[in-house]
């Protein structure tokens, strides 16, 4: 395994500060060596272990006490070469970040970092994408949808909607490409603040108050992780049909309806078929 170990003593410890201008210049994080003087040093490092912080509190107390009998025989020892308060400051430091077991953050780079949504940015969102409930709308199981007000009126509305009656402009998109790159809103708010709209084929239960918009970022689509179930227990590859009475015929379908559901557009569960006999078939 690939293990990186930077070439920094322990005791050559970082405060991380907050300053608009930099982390606005930048857009990193900066660090900042504390400037080796006795007010700052246990300011900052008084700071860090505030006393809300009880576990922080005792270890600070516990290394500082240590630290300091150091500091006053290194300042008795008149032969020593190195500077017993340099040296003890920043024994101090490292010793605060290696025996606490939580770090307190500034006021204001937290509030930077909430407000900005962390100093990162990423080139896509994530958003979850109900497979599990589509899956049982497109097989007339039941499933778990949500109440949207019509007229006054409650009406029983699901995601599989948007799909299924999405809009003939996007006919050949697969549900994973429909999903990652459009969105559903209302009418009026995509005429407010002038997106582009494309309505809902006739048959969707809010094609008149609701439409499609484009994202403002492309998100990635994230769904329950054993909804695609493993081929290890497949008695033979998925490129060979296997026959009706398999024992994994099944299980073997369903995986292949799953993946194709991802995949191939459709609007009725026969478009996966085609031409096929099975689900393997066609995958």
């Amino acid at each position: 395994m690939f293990r990186f170990y930077p070439r920094r003593n322990i005791e050559d410890a970082f405060m991380n500060v907050h300053s608009p201008a930099l982390t606005k210049a930048f857009a990193n994080n900066t660090n900042v060596l504390a400037a080796m003087n006795g007010p700052v040093v246990f300011y900052v490092t008084g700071y860090q272990a505030k006393k809300q912080q009880t576990e922080e509190r005792q270890a600070f107390t516990k290394v500082s006490s240590v630290l300091c009998k150091l500091m006053n025989r290194q300042n008795e020892d008149a032969d020593s070469d190195v500077s017993p308060h340099q040296q003890g400051f920043r024994r101090l430091l490292a010793g605060i970040y290696t025996h606490t077991n939580a770090h307190i953050v500034a006021a204001p780079m937290a509030h930077f970092l909430a407000m900005n949504k962390s100093r990162f940015r990423f080139s896509h969102n994530h958003a979850f994408l109900s497979v599990i409930g589509i899956e049982s709308f497109l097989l007339n199981m039941s499933t778990t949808g949500s109440i949207r007000m019509l007229d006054g009126k409650p009406v029983w509305y699901h995601k599989a909607m948007d799909y299924i009656y999405r809009p003939k402009e996007f006919e050949n998109y697969s549900l994973l490409d429909f999903f990652e790159n459009f969105k559903s809103v209302r009418c009026n708010k995509a005429t407010k603040t002038g997106q582009v709209a494309f309505s809902f084929l006739t048959g969707h239960a809010f094609q008149k108050s609701h439409c499609i918009v484009n994202r403002e970022r492309a998100v990635i689509a994230t769904f329950s992780w054993n909804w695609l179930r493993s081929t290890f227990d497949f008695a033979e590859s998925l490129l060979q049909s296997a026959a009706v009475n398999a024992k994994d015929y099944n299980e073997r379908e369903e995986y292949c309806r799953r993946f194709l559901m991802l995949f191939k557009p459709f609007r009725l569960l026969a478009d996966f078929l085609d031409d096929a006999d099975s689900y393997q078939m066609a995958f």
